[in-house]
C-alpha cells in the first residue's frame, strides 16, 4: 500500500473553540483588523528567534530586533522580574500584574520578526507576527485558535539601551514553553446531585506544572488541582454541580510512598448531601493526576467518620479499583466477555471479536435492508441501527433477545444513532423537506420526543450528534445549510462543535470550532470522558484522511499515526474505538475492496480484522455505543 501524504499542518496549531479570543490592545490589533507593517519592502534581519537568547536584558546599540526578540522570549520564561528587564520603566507596573494566578496567556507556536519602520507619528515599531494556538484564561481554563497574530512592539531608548515601549496587556508564550509551565488536569464535577445512581463529570483544566522535582511538582498540581475543584463549577463548567460543601477549604496535600492524603476543613464532613459524591470527586480528582497514588482523606486532620445523608464509610485509604468509587466513572462502555464489534456488509449488519483470525458473524434480524450504523447501548443489551435509504430512512431498536422495533414516529435522512449513558434514550439528527431537528426516542416504549436545538453558529445546519460518557455535552459535526451529500460521503461531514446537553436538549454551543484547520471531520467520538478522536480529511485530493485525537477543551490534537509509521492507504470515514480507548477500528479502503483494520494507540501498530474483498464493503464499525 502507498504511504499517505503528509500533512502541512503542525498538530498543536490548529484549533479554535468555545468562545471568541479578546483581541489583545496595546499593540495587538484586532481580529480582523488590516495591519500596514511598513512600505519597506527589504527583507528582515537575519534572527534566528528558535535559538536561545540572553534573557538578562537589553544592551547599549543593540539592534531593536533582537531587543524584540528577547523580549518574546523572556515571556518564555514566565518570569515577571525576567520579562520587565525588556520593558521600558513605566511598562514594568504592567506586567507585574501577570503574576497573578488568574492572569490570561496567550499561546503561540512560532513567531516571525518583520522588518523595523517608523510609524506616522515617528515611533520605531518591530512587528511580531505569531502563529496563534489558544489563550489561557483565568489561569485555569483553554480557549483554543488559529491563524496568524500580529504584535506591533514600540521600541524607544531607556538611556542608551533600546527596550519595549508597549509590551501589551497579556503575556504570549511559545507552545512548547507554556507546556513547561502548565499541565493538563480534571476536575471532577457532578451532572445532577440528586440522581440515584451517582455518577460523574470530569471537566479538564490547567494548573502550573511546578518545579522541577518531581514529587514536588506532583503536590504542585494536585494542591492546585483540588483548590479549583473546591471553588466549585464556575465560568465555562458553571452549569455543573458539586457534592462538596460550600466553604471546604483545603488544609493540607502531602505526597509520599504513592500515598496521597488530603486533609479538609470541617465543612466537608456536613451532614447533608451524598458523602459518596463528594468522596468520590476528591478522589478522582487526585487521581486523574496520580493514577497509580492510594488517596486517603482527613477532616481536620482526623479520620473521617461516615459522612453525608447516605452516611458513607470514607475512614478507608481509596483506589480507583474500589468499587463505590470506580462505579461513578462515566464510561461509553463497559469491557464485557466475547465484546464483538459490529460493522455492515452488503446492507446487513455483523459481528467480530476484536482479535486477529476471527470470522464475522451475521446478526439475524426481522428487519428492512440496507441497515447501517449499529450502535450498541453502553450497557451492551440493546442495540439501535437505521434501516432504508436517502429521505426514507428509519430508526430501529434491537431487545436483550433480539427482536427489532421501529420507532414508528421517525423517519427522514438520518444520522448514526448515539445512546444517554444510561442506555434509557437514543438520540439521532433527522433531515426532512421540513428541516432538521434533534430527537430522542425512549428505549422502553418507543415514544419520539424533539429536543431544543439551539441554533448553530454561523448558521450551520446539524448533521450528527454523540453524547458524552457522563451526558452533560455531545459533539456536533455541522454543515453549511443546502450543501448536496454525495452518494460517496454517506457519513455525515463538517465542522466539530461541542454543545451543552440536558434533559431537553442543546442550551448553547461553542462559539468556535473545536477542530479547525484540520480539514472535514467525521465520525467524532468519544475515547474517554475528555478525550475525543475524529476522522479528517481535507480538500487535497491527494489527502486519503488521517486520525486524530484532541481534548474535549481543544488542547493538544494529535495524529494517531504519523506518515511514517504505518500506511493504510484509504482510513475511510467510519470510526469505533474500544472500551478501554486503546484501540481504534477504521474502514480501510483499498483497490481489493474495503475492511476492517484495528489500530493499537500504545504500539502504533495495524493489524486486519476482515479481509478485504472486491465483493464486499464493510463499514460502519462499532463498539457498544458511540
Amino acid at each position: 500500500m502507498g504511504s499517505r501524504p503528509a500533512r502541512l499542518l503542525r498538530a498543536v496549531v490548529v484549533l479554535a473553540v468555545l468562545g471568541g479570543l479578546a483581541a489583545c490592545t496595546a499593540g495587538v490589533p484586532q481580529t480582523d483588523e488590516v495591519v500596514s507593517v511598513s512600505s519597506v519592502t527589504s527583507a528582515p534581519p537575519s534572527v534566528d528567534a528558535e535559538a536561545p537568547q540572553d534573557l538578562g536584558g537589553p544592551r547599549i546599540g543593540q539592534d531593536e530586533t533582537d531587543v524584540a526578540v528577547g523580549f518574546m522570549n523572556a515571556m518564555n520564561s514566565g518570569d515577571v522580574g525576567t520579562i520587565q528587564r525588556w520593558v521600558m520603566p513605566d511598562a514594568r507596573d504592567d506586567i507585574a500584574r501577570w503574576s497573578a494566578k488568574t492572569a490570561t496567556v496567550w499561546v503561540y507556536s512560532v513567531f516571525e520578526p518583520g522588518s523595523e519602520y517608523l510609524s506616522q507619528d515617528d515611533k520605531l515599531i518591530v512587528p511580531i507576527r505569531v502563529k496563534v494556538v489558544g489563550e489561557l484564561r483565568g489561569g485555569r481554563d483553554w480557549y483554543p485558535s488559529t491563524g496568524d497574530k500580529l504584535l506591533s512592539l514600540e521600541l524607544a531608548k531607556d538611556g542608551g539601551e533600546p527596550r519595549v515601549v508597549n509590551p501589551g496587556p497579556v503575556m504570549w508564550m511559545r507552545d512548547m514553553s507554556f507546556s513547561k509551565h502548565y499541565t493538563s488536569a480534571e476536575l471532577v464535577m457532578v451532572p445532577d446531585v440528586n440522581d440515584p445512581s451517582p455518577l460523574l463529570a470530569p471537566v479538564p483544566v490547567f494548573v502550573p506544572a511546578g518545579g522541577e522535582d518531581d514529587r514536588k511538582a506532583s503536590q504542585a498540581r494536585v494542591k492546585a488541582a483540588l483548590n479549583l475543584l473546591l471553588a466549585g463549577p464556575k465560568d465555562r463548567y458553571g452549569y455543573l454541580d458539586t457534592a462538596i460543601p460550600a466553604g471546604t477549604r483545603l488544609k493540607w496535600f502531602r505526597y509520599a510512598e504513592d500515598l496521597a492524603t488530603v486533609n479538609l476543613t470541617r465543612s466537608f464532613a456536613a451532614p447533608a448531601g451524598s458523602g459518596q459524591l463528594r468522596i468520590g470527586q476528591i478522589f478522582w480528582t487526585v487521581n486523574r493526576l496520580l493514577p497509580t497514588a492510594a488517596v486517603r482523606i482527613l477532616v481536620e486532620g482526623r479520620v473521617v467518620k461516615p459522612i453525608g445523608r447516605d452516611q458513607f464509610p470514607a475512614a478507608r485509604t481509596w483506589t480507583r479499583r474500589d468499587v463505590p468509587l470506580a462505579a461513578m466513572w462515566p464510561q461509553r462502555s463497559q469491557e464485557h466477555e466475547n465484546d464483538s464489534v459490529l460493522f455492515v456488509r452488503r446492507g446487513e449488519i455483523y459481528s467480530i471479536l476484536p482479535r486477529p483470525g476471527q470470522s464475522p458473524r451475521p446478526v439475524e434480524l426481522d428487519a428492512p435492508s440496507p441497515k447501517s450504523a449499529p450502535t450498541r447501548s453502553p450497557d451492551y443489551r440493546w442495540m439501535a441501527f437505521v434501516a432504508g435509504t436517502g429521505t426514507e430512512q428509519t430508526l430501529w431498536l434491537v431487545d436483550p433477545a433480539g427482536k427489532a422495533f421501529r420507532a414508528e414516529e421517525l423517519s427522514g435522512r438520518l444520522s448514526a444513532p448515539t445512546w444517554s449513558p444510561d442506555s434509557k434514550r437514543v438520540y439521532v439528527v433527522a433531515r426532512d423537506e421540513t428541516g432538521t431537528r434533534l430527537v430522542e426516542v425512549a428505549r422502553g416504549n418507543l415514544v419520539v420526543r424533539r429536543l431544543q436545538l439551539a441554533p448553530l453558529p454561523l448558521g450551520l445546519e446539524l448533521a450528527s450528534v454523540t453524547v458524552s460518557p457522563d451526558g452533560t455535552s455531545l459533539l456536533a459535526v455541522a454543515d453549511r445549510p443546502g450543501r448536496r451529500v454525495e452518494e460517496a460521503e454517506p457519513v455525515p461531514g463538517g465542522q466539530l462543535y461541542l454543545g451543552r446537553f440536558g434533559s431537553d436538549g442543546v442550551t448553547s454551543w461553542s462559539k468556535g470550532q473545536l477542530a479547525p484547520g484540520l480539514g472535514r471531520i467525521f465520525s467524532p467520538i468519544w475515547v474517554d470522558p475528555v478525550t475525543i478522536a475524529f476522522v479528517a480529511e481535507t480538500d487535497n485530493k491527494d489527502d486519503l484522511g488521517k486520525l486524530w485525537t484532541i481534548k474535549s477543551d481543544g488542547w493538544d490534537p494529535t495524529a494517531v499515526l504519523n506518515d511514517t509509521e504505518v500506511a493504510i492507504d484509504d482510513i475511510g470515514n467510519r470510526l469505533a474505538v474500544d472500551p478501554t480507548g486503546r484501540s481504534f477500528v477504521v474502514t480501510a479502503r483499498s483497490t481489493n475492496g474495503a475492511a476492517l483494520w484495528m489500530i493499537n494507540r500504545q504500539d502504533k501498530s495495524v493489524s486486519y480484522l476482515t479481509v478485504p474483498n472486491p465483493n464486499d464493503f464493510d463499514s460502519d464499525p462499532s463498539f457498544a455505543s458511540r
